[in-house]
Formats: C-alpha cells, structure tokens, sequence
C-alpha cells in the first residue's frame, strides 16, 4: 500500500503537481491514508470513503473469500452476481430491473479488472499494517464518509478511523460498498462541498 502512495507521488511530479485534493474510495483510502501520512506536503485536502484504519476479522474473511471466487472456475458473471449483495443498497437488489441493469453494466465494461490484478490488490490489502497507530499523523483536513448499508467496511470501521484523525469531518450518506456508484449525485454534493472546489459547467 505503502508503494502505491509512492507512485501516486510520482505521478503527480510527473504531471508537475505539487499538492493536490485527494479523494480515496475502499483500497484508494488505504493508500490516501498513507499518502496523507507519508507525503503530507503533497495533499491539501483528504476525502476518505468507505475505508478504515485496520480489517478486522470479518473484512478479511471477505476479501479471503473474494479471491477464492476470483480463483475458481466461475464466469464474470457469476462472480458479478455474488459481488452485488455487498456492493449496492437493498433498494436496487429489490428492484429487478435495476439489479439486472448494475450487473449488465459491469459485464459490458470493456477494461475490466483480471482476475490475477483483483487477487494482487487483496493480498496487498490483507498485508497491509493499517494506520491505527498513525492517522493521528494526518494534518490537512479530513472528511471521512460512511455508507449507511456498507457490509464491505462497515461503519464501524470507518466511525473508528474518523475518530483517530484529528479535526476529520465525519459524514454517513446512502448506500452500501459501492454507493458512490449507486447515489453520484450525494457523494459529489459531498466532496464538493467539502473540497470547495469549483465545478466545471
């Protein structure tokens, strides 16, 4: 995780950016997190979504299973359908017509993630030492978002994380792991709002 805030850092001195907002989803915070820490002079504002400190035992376990399902002999499809329940609310898995329309719309994606990089990133996540002892180290401002339905990091998690952070805005808008996904319109509201950043018309 470590490593990836490093090449985030050379990316932005590639670009010729010295400091920029950073906005983490899942795994991404993870390594905000460590880019906030590591890098601070390079962040000006963090924006953490639906991300934590540590994995407990219940989140490793998922990510353990995760990578046997990606090790099977299961078609993307299937793979797609049993990822659904953590990624999106109840509301659209009760809906059939939008349940069928998220799964088509990940099947049709044309850059899909392979399964051996899916695997590479989860056994990046469970050696991952969290920051439990480190957020505190986190200086430029926060804002760390909960998804409601959230059962991939539950809210929790990310309750503990806003509070090792000193002075984090703490916020739970709708959805589950992928609500960002799910309710654009509220997460971008959000960060907007706390990036007081301009938005292009």
């Amino acid at each position: 995780i470590s490593a990836m805030a490093a090449d985030a850092v050379a990316l932005l001195d590639h670009l010729g950016i010295a400091k920029a907002n950073v906005v983490g989803w899942s795994m991404g915070g993870f390594i905000a997190q460590e880019l906030a820490i590591e890098h601070p002079t390079r962040v000006s504002k963090l924006v953490l979504v639906a991300t934590s400190a540590t994995l407990d035992g219940q989140v490793r376990a998922r990510i353990a299973g995760n990578m046997n399902i990606r090790r099977s002999n299961l078609s993307r499809e299937q793979q797609a359908r049993i990822d659904a329940p953590w990624l999106f609310s109840a509301a659209l898995l009760d809906d059939a017509d939008r349940y069928e329309r998220s799964i088509q719309n990940g099947l049709s994606n044309p850059y899909a993630q392979q399964d051996h990089a899916y695997i590479r990133q989860c056994q990046a996540t469970l050696n991952w030492e969290g920051t439990v002892d480190r957020a505190a180290k986190i200086a430029c401002p926060t804002l760390v978002v909960a998804a409601r339905e959230d059962i991939a990091i539950p809210a929790r998690l990310t309750d503990q994380l806003a509070k090792l952070i000193p002075g984090a805005t703490q916020l739970q808008l709708p959805g589950a792991h992928a609500s960002c996904i799910e309710f654009p319109r509220e997460y971008n509201a959000a960060f907007v709002d706390f990036l007081a950043v301009p938005v292009p018309a």
